[in-house]
């Protein structure tokens, strides 16, 4: 494989693609800023989908 077939990782910010390489220093910062929070808004969101369940779950409980 040559140079020019390897391609860095891109970026899709409001449906344009970016390449990471293009970035400056302090984009990629704040780029590896974004993916570092990534996984735990992802695990919060998981906490409130299931905190939202349960109540509704309470309140058809309630109902009855």
């Amino acid at each position: 494989m040559t140079k020019e077939e390897i391609q860095s990782p891109t970026l899709n910010l409001d449906g344009k693609e970016y390449l990471e390489a293009d970035l400056s220093k302090e984009q990629m910062d704040l780029l590896n800023a974004v993916k570092f929070l990534e996984p735990e808004i992802q695990e919060l969101n998981n906490k409130l989908f299931m905190k939202n369940d349960h109540k509704g779950r309470l309140i058809n409980d309630l109902k009855q």
